[in-house]
């Protein structure tokens, strides 16, 4: 305080504190505040004091510091506080990572449901079918539980109308779905459904009839798969394929072929491309392989790839009691399935028009064999693998095709000249020459 003392003899020296008595000892002139605000002053001078207060009162009541000022001001003021800093920003960063990791643990957990949601209803979709029933008020009958008890006499036995009961719940509960308004709302604008769907698939009672492209060892089919037909199982799959159980059934699913859905977003996310690519055109179609790289040796014989001939005799020894030899495994380079190309046949390409009618020519070899050779070709351009973090696949086959291909077929069959002439003639069959029954009639193209 002396050594401020002396300073101020010739120059201003103006010293803020809270003790009074320090004021009094050394200060020539002492002005007190109190909120802001001049309450009193040893040594006034008025004019002045006038001057300031009318200054002051004509500024605006807002401070202003400049951004390069205040912020060379803030940055000197943490380094001249180094531990407070490091501290305050220690503390300020563990809240900032902990609510980081709660949001993240939470969108992850979000995204991975999402995820399983995605892929199993990819493996199980929603169906809409033409008609459906009420399986469960028919299981009841069945089973007896819609039966009122009776007041039998207990030296008789009495009947219990169960066939006939589910005969009539037959009748009463299946229902009919109007498809084609349906489709046509599904297609219109603006609907909730199509929003919220990742997928839309339309399937048709319609059989790709593919065909190994080389006819000199005979001629092959592969879709649909002739496998079960070679060793003699082929009426138990059709028994299969029509019972109520069928997705229940191991033959449910017998041929190799399946439609890919019409989202290439979906498929990356199951899916990852170890070779060639997905397809691009409608003649293009991929190979689906195991996580491990393995594909059953019922698609190779299904897709000709191995001998059905060798099966059925391995079928025959098994009928005949004789010991089966083993099979060794058998490896393959991804060109040799990307090098493979088959034909597809129309369901029209089997008719050939003869004396006014259109007869049957798929038994006649000659005739086949020239349809397959200039039948539109198919591809496969690449190999995918399911991704080992995917909870189900949406493709129910080894060979995954597009639906381009499947409306190319329905166009060509409905350009065809026997489907034109149906429709021209629609009391009479093509295929007799005859009219059609009044009633009961069956005309299926």
């Amino acid at each position: 305080m002396e050594i401020l003392k002396e300073i101020a003899k010739d120059k201003l020296v103006i010293m803020v504190t809270h003790n009074p008595d320090l004021a009094e000892q050394y200060s020539s002139r002492i002005i007190k505040l109190l909120d802001g605000k001049v309450i009193d002053d040893s040594n006034p001078c008025q004019d002045e004091i006038k001057k300031v207060v009318a200054n002051n009162e004509s500024k605006s009541g807002k401070t202003y510091m400049n951004f390069i000022t205040a912020l060379s001001l803030s940055f000197h003021n943490l380094l001249t506080k180094k531990g407070r800093t490091i501290l305050t920003a220690f503390a300020g960063s563990i809240g900032i990572i902990g609510i980081a990791l709660i949001l993240s643990l939470s969108n992850g957990v979000q995204s991975y449901i999402n995820k399983v949601e995605e892929d199993t209803l990819s493996s199980y979709p929603i169906t809409i079918e033409e008609s459906s029933m009420d399986m469960g008020s028919m299981l009841e009958s069945f089973m007896g539980e819609e039966t009122d008890k009776q007041n039998y006499e207990s030296d008789k036995i009495y009947s219990r109308e169960i066939m006939n009961d589910m005969m009539s719940l037959l009748s009463t509960k299946i229902e009919k779905n109007n498809l084609n308004e349906f489709k046509k709302y599904l297609e219109s604008e603006d609907n909730e459904i199509v929003k919220k769907a990742n997928a839309i698939q339309y399937s048709y009672d319609l059989d790709l009839n593919l065909y190994k492209e080389n006819t000199d060892d005979g001629i092959v089919k592969v879709n649909p798969s002739t496998v079960m037909d070679s060793i003699g199982m082929s009426s138990m799959v059709e028994m299969q394929e029509q019972s109520m159980m069928a997705n229940m059934s191991f033959f449910t699913n017998t041929n190799v072929w399946g439609e890919l859905l019409d989202n290439q977003e979906l498929l990356d996310s199951q899916y990852d491309v170890i070779a060639g690519n997905w397809p691009k055109s409608y003649n293009e179609v991929v190979l689906m392989v195991s996580e491990d790289n393995e594909i059953s040796d019922y698609t190779l014989y299904s897709l000709g790839l191995k001998d059905q001939e060798e099966l059925a005799e391995k079928m025959e020894k098994l009928k005949n009691g004789e010991e089966i030899e083993e099979t060794e495994q058998v490896s393959y380079t991804y060109d040799d399935f990307l090098n493979l190309s088959y034909k597809v046949l129309l369901n029209t390409d089997y008719y050939q028009k003869e004396d006014n009618l259109w007869k049957d020519k798929s038994e006649d070899e000659e005739y086949m064999k020239e349809k397959i050779a200039n039948s539109q070709t198919i591809k496969i351009v690449g190999i995918v693998r399911p991704k080992k973090e995917s909870v189900g696949i949406s493709v129910n086959g080894m060979i995954g095709y597009t639906k381009e291909l499947k409306e190319y077929v329905i166009n060509k069959i409905n350009e065809s000249e026997i489907v034109k002439e149906q429709k021209e003639n629609q009391n009479i069959n093509v295929f007799t020459g005859l009219e059609f029954p009044e009633e009961g009639s069956s005309r299926k193209i």
